[in-house]
């Protein structure tokens, strides 16, 4: 049974994650990328899903911890994406119950969604994996940006701080928005651990990702090595219930709350 509350925390491994509910009907859980947050989401109104309420079901969206209005830990280990698929699963034991949920993540919250899968497999109705982040190959170049990062935020090198994130800015797909980049909503006290866990994590091996049964839709955007296509046609070719649809432009990746919520109707009902 999905908790009547429109809003509010729920303590899992020793954090407080804030959270909101929107809509009603089966749950989907909205798990958001690295450095992001429910509010920013809603800022840059990129993963919008309120498509997904209005096609009948309960969104139910988290800050994870240490990002938006969660509270975190110092342990980078905590921010590994197994630890993260660990919060999330405790997450919906909390708001959703012994009800199976839908997950629809975003980079960190695609990986999140995907080791949920196989921590739990009959917990998880469906899967919706936009931007799926850097892994396997690619991963290295990526871990080392965000331990440069934890050094010069522990340094109090705002210089190099802003410069860092300056060189992994908006990807080209997002330029004719005009919008500004987001500023990081991370407590920042625990930047350093949330970034060296990001550092030392990666997803799990194709193989074992050719075991997770659940319906699932793959969404990459294009022009972003953050979140390279190529991570989300290894998914797609090792799942064997995926579909891939990428998005070449910014006003298609503003359809993602639409494609999802089809998808959805589909397959969940």
């Amino acid at each position: 049974m999905i908790t009547s509350k429109d809003h509010g925390t729920v303590s899992v491994r020793g954090a407080e994650l804030a959270y909101t509910n929107i809509g009603s009907g089966p749950a989907v859980i909205v798990a958001h990328g690295l450095t992001s947050s429910r509010a920013s989401n809603q800022k840059s109104g990129l993963l919008d899903m309120s498509a997904v309420a209005e096609a009948g079901y309960t969104v139910i969206s988290y800050d994870a911890r240490g990002h938006g209005e969660s509270t975190g830990t110092p342990d980078p280990d905590d921010y590994l994406w197994t630890a993260l698929a660990d919060d999330l699963l405790g997450f919906a034991d909390a708001v959703v119950g012994d009800d199976h949920f839908s997950l629809i993540g975003s980079s960190m919250g695609t990986a999140t969604g995907i080791f949920a899968a196989l921590k739990q497999p009959d917990r998880i109705a469906a899967l919706v994996l936009t931007a799926p982040p850097t892994a396997w190959q690619t991963r290295a170049a990526q871990a080392e940006l965000y331990r440069t990062m934890a050094d010069a935020v522990e340094r109090n090198d705002q210089e190099a701080v802003a410069e860092l994130l300056e060189s992994s800015a908006q990807p080209e797909i997002f330029a004719a928005l005009g919008a500004e980049p987001l500023t990081p909503d991370i407590t920042p006290e625990l930047m350093p651990a949330i970034l060296r866990g990001a550092a030392a994590t990666d997803l799990p091996p194709l193989s074992q990702i050719a075991t997770i049964g659940q319906q699932t839709l793959l969404l990459p955007w294009a022009t972003d090595p953050g979140h390279p296509v190529s991570t989300a046609t290894a998914l797609a070719e090792a799942m064997i219930n995926s579909r891939l649809r990428i998005a070449h432009t910014a006003e298609q990746v503003q359809q993602y709350g639409d494609w999802s919520a089809a998808f959805l109707r589909e397959v969940v009902g």
